[in-house]
């Protein structure tokens, strides 16, 4: 339980943290979209993770390749769709 309240409160904390922090956005963002994105991203790493390690990359290389390209899609999709 005390693992999905502080999952909940992570997410919630990021996006007001983006919101108002880093975006400066105001009425166009959108919780849903926020929560939506990073399940999205969520599933996007965890395949992109599996394929590369597939391709015996290695686990931990594995991880930081996928951290390298879901970063860039993250910010851009925040940017130009959550906090428009």
């Amino acid at each position: 339980m005390a693992t999905l309240l502080g999952l909940l409160v992570s997410i919630v904390s990021g996006f007001l943290q983006s919101r108002h922090g880093i975006f400066r956005s105001g009425n166009g963002s959108s919780l849903a979209r926020y929560l939506l994105l990073w399940g999205g991203l969520y599933l996007l790493t965890i395949t992109l993770i599996g394929w590369l390690v597939q391709l015996e990359i290695g686990e931990i290389l594995a991880y930081l390749l996928s951290v390298l390209i879901i970063v860039p899609i993250s910010f851009l999709a925040q940017k130009y769709w959550v906090f428009r």
